[in-house]
């Protein structure tokens, strides 16, 4: 369990008395201008114990961070100590944030590891939010159906505007081979085996 600035003696008014002197408010946000741990976020000792100062701020100002959840901020700046800017939630809303504002290393990336583009028609979206290539995934781009993504019949015909029969319904066949499949079943009705 994280230490609570709550359950040390005067902690509310060491914290506010910090707060105001190492905190510049010239901006929207709050911003500590102590000592940081990585990525920029704000902290202090008192009583030989850590603290860190988004947590105490959220602390003193809303009350008690509930068992299992972190405190996040809105503004997206570590350093800020600004109540108004931060808020609780669970891990998972936190890495939704930082997929949501592109701080996932991921994120920053426009093409899968094939080279296709991470764009509208050729991304899919799992309900997590990370993203794969429908072009890799399923051979097709999102509107494309897959027969129509096809250049050539199974047996090696073009699909071009000469060897493509449209059926009323939109498919498409291969008149090469409609044609070869018709001879074949005349030649069986007739009796001969020939082709």
């Amino acid at each position: 369990m994280t230490a609570s600035i709550l359950d040390v003696p005067n902690g509310k008014e060491r914290v506010r008395a910090l707060l105001d002197r190492r905190t510049d408010r010239t901006g929207d946000c709050w911003v500590w201008d102590g000592s940081t741990i990585g990525r920029g976020y704000g902290n202090f000792r008192i009583g030989g114990q850590n603290f860190l100062v988004h947590r105490s701020s959220y602390e003193i100002h809303h009350g008690p961070i509930p068992e299992g959840l972190m405190v996040l901020h809105s503004c997206d700046n570590p350093p800020c100590a600004n109540p108004d800017h931060l808020r609780v939630g669970t891990n998972a809303d936190n890495m939704r944030d930082r997929s949501e504002r592109g701080r996932h290393p991921s994120t920053a990336k426009t093409h899968c590891p094939k080279g296709h583009p991470y764009d509208e028609a050729n991304t899919y979206r799992f309900p997590d939010n990370r993203r794969a290539c429908r072009i890799c995934k399923n051979g097709v781009p999102k509107g494309v159906h897959p027969s129509t993504a096809k250049t050539h019949c199974p047996k090696g015909h073009p699909y071009d505007e000469v060897n493509t029969y449209r059926f009323p319904d939109g498919r498409r066949a291969c008149r090469t081979c409609r044609k070869a499949g018709w001879r074949a079943r005349r030649s069986t009705k007739n009796g001969s085996t020939a082709r």
